[in-house]
């Protein structure tokens, strides 16, 4: 009996798990990732050795093609990520205050609440967010290196 009481308190009751996906969701989490990564592309040096070769409208569309496959590929990897920063960090109680200031729009009562998560976020989506750069970059040189050669 006390074995089941245990790995009950343990899980997360499913309101708590839907408010967590439900506040991951709101937040666009593949618009967020894709735009994470252009971002990180943007102070590469890679990606600036690749834009003096294929030049910045080529660079861009290049970009763009092999952001939207990263995303695709770990688009619901990151979705999860941030789920879980939001259900491990906050309460129940906070969890639903989030979820209805994402229904009703109320960035105020949010900021605090992300405050929080941002930084547990950003410690374990890190190592994705490389990992996607880096395929998107690998392809983008493979590409490169392609154009060039004709």
């Amino acid at each position: 009996m006390f074995l089941a009481a245990a790995a009950t308190a343990q899980s997360p009751a499913p309101h708590e798990t839907d408010a967590a996906i439900t506040i991951a969701q709101a937040m666009a989490p593949r618009e967020q990732l894709r735009g994470l990564i252009l971002a990180t592309l943007s102070r590469a040096t890679t990606a600036a050795m690749i834009e003096g070769k294929l030049g910045r409208e080529a660079t861009s569309k290049l970009f763009a093609t092999e952001t939207a496959g990263a995303v695709d590929r770990h688009g619901d990897e990151w979705a999860d990520l941030l789920a879980a920063a939001y259900r491990d960090t906050l309460t129940p109680v906070e969890l639903a205050t989030a979820q209805a200031a994402f229904r009703s729009g109320d960035r105020t009562a949010m900021a605090p609440l992300m405050q929080r998560v941002g930084p547990v976020m950003q410690e374990r989506a890190t190592p994705l967010l490389n990992k996607a750069v880096t395929e998107v970059l690998a392809a983008a040189y493979e590409k490169m290196g392609k154009e060039t050669a004709r």
